[in-house]
């Protein structure tokens, strides 16, 4: 088996690199920022890197008062995203600040020359919003990126990048993004945005509109992680996202229990604030079961005697009377109308007859053919209206016989309908007693049963409360039961994933070896500690008495350990890393100045066993605290920003 620790006390000043790895896979060889698209463009800047250690440094302050600061917001975030921009990422800022860069250049340009696998690509791709100019190209071995005709889509270093560095890669999957690592998703390992300030080996890339925010989840990045150091196969994705998984039904199913016994006892609660005055019967019956079958029992019971009430309620009697005497109402008040109508039609003929209009009347519906005849004679003849028989003057004895006999019924119908109103008041006055009569003795009935159906309804309204509240009780039982199986099912996994894990003991002692000897390098003295793999994922675990160092042991150095641990096992031949890696301005609070300037010498050690600008890998960092003096000069110096002039800025 090969020799996979870098870092052996006896390791010769220039070591051989594992399996080939003589370069890194892919790294930045030079990076221009151009006003435009074409060769006689200014050039604003032009800065090139070497393989091994690159700082990006920021003058250093005069001591002036009156200088306010003169290594922040000099450009050292934005190169590293423009970095970030050029190995593939969507954009390198957020769209506010693009527009602010568009000011000044608004057909501007960022050129990087990438080696890939020894192969040398050349990207271009648009600083600023101009849509004339939003294409990104590529092209390979020193093209001519001006002319169009040699341009080819940015699409093709795109896939050159994913069939260079991730075919290499297991293809696991990502247990919350449910889909295989991308080229992207190792980038933000290998390149952490400053903003996230380097709290944790794996959080990347931050929230919100920033540059690069389509990040991975912290679950998911543990798998990056550890598929690129050969710490996971696909077949333990599967256990992941399973684990994973059964530990999301789980959080799930412990929040619908809490929400379920909530509502127990609401129902509890509301059973028993529904008994009321009750309560002391129902005491001892706080179980769901037996508070229903109680209230059920005492309902049934005042229902039995509510039912067995006396049958001499007056209610009865006066209902029938007063039925009676709706019915007389009704028809006396037919015979009424009858005669009414009657007298209306009598009156109506007499006034006919005594004024002549009948004749009038049949003279109309002869029509006007009457008057077509000479003579009345001819016409009556005919058949026209009038009585030929009788003399001007004379009566009619037949129309007579109908005035005398209608004169007799309009009196005999005005005397009927006097007599019928007459009853008609007294039915009223007998209805209206009947009616109060009614009202009394339907309010004795209900003022007797009333307490009976009050109870009553208490009852059926405690047998409801307390049916849902066995529903909700019984609920919660098979939520119970659920969570024990899903316990059961997450310790099986447990061991599954456990069993899995240990086949990979031998990387992880190779991976702590590295570990401990970057953690002591940057803490000045022999330290101890691991990477182990749990539920979480993968994580560097220093020793307890390395923990005692307090404050100097900040998770910013176990940051820079664990990622310089994993770049010396990839040079020495463990896992599939490029061995690039940038970090933007890593210092912070939890990191002293002597073991920052560690950090770089650290860095350096790695790069001394390897000849001048042969090294396996590429280091970019950026600062704004001076950096040793060994390495704040060439080569290792690239570019120094300084905010004091224009000529200091990134973009000047």
């Amino acid at each position: 088996m090969p020799n996979l620790l870098l870092f052996d006390d006896d390791a010769p000043e220039v070591a051989d690199q594992a399996n080939g790895r003589s370069e890194p896979v892919i790294w930045l060889r030079r990076l221009k920022i151009v006003e435009e698209l074409r060769p006689d463009a200014d050039v604003v800047r032009e800065i090139t890197f070497r393989r091994g250690m690159n700082v990006i440094a920021t003058a250093i302050h005069p001591g002036d008062p009156k200088v306010v600061t003169v290594g922040h917001s000099v450009g050292k975030s934005l190169l590293t995203r423009l970095i970030r921009y050029c190995f593939g990422e969507a954009s390198y800022t957020d769209r506010i600040e693009r527009g602010r860069i568009f000011n000044f250049l608004p057909h501007g340009f960022v050129i990087a020359e990438i080696v890939l696998k020894g192969q040398r690509w050349h990207v271009a791709r648009p600083m600023g919003l101009d849509p004339a100019v939003s294409a990104s190209w590529c092209g390979a071995e020193e093209p001519d990126l001006f002319e169009r005709s040699d341009r080819r889509p940015y699409r093709d270093f795109q896939t050159a990048v994913s069939e260079a560095i991730m075919t290499d890669l297991p293809k696991v999957q990502l247990p919350k993004a449910q889909r295989r690592i991308e080229w992207l998703d190792l980038l933000g390992w290998l390149s952490p945005d400053q903003q996230c300030g380097h709290k944790s080996h794996v959080r990347w890339r931050p929230g919100g509109s920033d540059p690069g925010s389509r990040g991975l989840t912290i679950e998911d990045n543990h798998v990056v992680v550890r598929a690129v150091m050969d710490l996971l196969s696909p077949e333990d994705s599967g256990l992941i996202s399973a684990h994973k998984n059964l530990l999301r039904q789980q959080g799930l199913l412990t929040r619908e229990t809490e929400l379920a016994r909530a509502l127990v006892d609401a129902r509890s609660k509301d059973a028993m604030a529904a008994a009321g005055d009750l309560a002391v019967e129902m005491e001892g019956a706080l179980h769901a079961s037996l508070l229903e079958g109680l209230a059920k029992e005492k309902r049934e019971s005042l229902e039995r005697l509510l039912n067995e009430f006396p049958e001499d309620d007056p209610v009865e009697k006066w209902l029938e009377g007063d039925n009676e005497i709706q019915r007389t109402i009704g028809e006396t008040n037919q015979k009424l109308a009858a005669e009414k109508t009657d007298l209306e039609v009598a009156e109506n003929e007499l006034e006919i007859l005594e004024t002549g209009e009948q004749e009038l009347l049949e003279q109309a519906e002869l029509g006007e053919w009457c008057r077509l005849f000479l003579t009345k004679k001819e016409a009556m003849k005919a058949g026209c209206p009038g009585n030929a028989h009788l003399e001007p003057g004379a009566s009619d004895p037949h129309k007579e016989q109908r005035i005398r006999e209608l004169k007799s019924i309009i009196t005999r119908c005005g005397e009927s309908i006097g007599s019928l109103e007459k009853q008609m008041e007294e039915l009223e006055k007998e209805a209206e007693f009947s009616r109060e009569k009614l009202r009394e003795a339907r309010e004795k009935v209900v003022n007797r049963r009333r307490p009976l159906q009050q109870k009553i309804e208490q009852y059926r309204r405690i047998e409801v409360l307390a049916s849902t509240f066995r529903a909700a009780d019984e609920h919660v039982e098979g939520l119970i039961g659920q969570r024990q199986s899903l316990r059961e099912q997450i310790d099986e996994s447990k061991e599954r994933r456990r069993a899995a894990d240990l086949r990979y003991r031998t990387n992880l002692e190779i991976m702590s070896s590295h570990f401990r000897f970057a953690l002591s390098r940057i803490m000045g003295q022999k330290m101890s500690g691991d990477i182990r793999i749990n539920a979480q994922g993968i994580v560097p675990h220093p020793s307890p008495e390395a923990r005692s160092h307090g404050i100097a042991l900040g998770t910013s150095s176990l940051v820079y350990a664990f990622d310089l641990a994993c770049l010396a096992a990839s040079i020495a031949g463990l896992g599939s890393h490029p061995r690039f890696q940038l970090h933007d301005s890593p210092r912070d609070a939890d990191m002293e100045e002597p073991l920052y300037h560690r950090l770089f010498e650290l860095v350096g050690e790695i790069e001394s066993r390897f000849a001048f600008d042969q090294a396996p890998f590429q280091y970019i960092i950026t600062t704004t605290t001076r950096a040793p003096d060994a390495f704040n000069k060439k080569p290792f110096l690239r570019l120094m920003l300084d905010a004091r002039e224009k000529e200091g800025l990134l973009l000047k």
